[in-house]
């Protein structure tokens, strides 16, 4: 089985990831942990695959809202649905949202199945998104 596990507080990480660890590395300690966390022939490791740091979208700047407000605009105009949210993604926005720069992050097609064999992209949304980033750099530029 694998899992995947996202912290929105930055300072819960090392909790987590010790808790994480102990359960893992768990080899008896009492005699219930051993029955319960034990299955012949079965193991558990913990691999950390990628981490990002936090970007509290909570916390958005005036820059950050006035940039959504410059996209909300736009999709108006081209009759494109435009809404925002908190996600618990791993985006290489991250690295910027967190350092207070705004960024936009989701301007890609509509998909389902992110990052699975399954992931797919409805198409017609492919042309719809790419009218819509046009038009919001042509904003930004003027």
């Amino acid at each position: 089985m694998i899992e995947d596990i996202s912290a929105y507080v930055d300072a819960n990480r090392d909790t987590i990831v010790c808790c994480l660890k102990a359960l893992v590395d768990q080899k008896g300690g009492s005699e219930n942990a051993e029955a319960v966390n034990r299955v012949d022939g079965c193991h558990s490791q913990l691999i950390i695959t990628s981490e990002r740091p936090l970007w509290d979208g909570l916390r958005n700047t005036d820059e950050q809202k006035s940039l959504a407000d410059i996209i909300r605009n736009a999709a108006e105009q081209i009759r494109v649905p435009f809404g925002t949210e908190i996600r618990k993604g791993t985006s290489d926005a991250n690295f910027f949202g967190a350092r207070g720069v705004s960024v936009v992050d989701g301007m890609g097609p509509i998909g389902f199945h992110d990052h699975s064999r399954r992931e797919y992209i409805l198409l017609d949304s492919l042309f719809d998104r790419i009218k819509l980033c046009a038009l919001v750099l042509c904003r930004l530029q003027s």
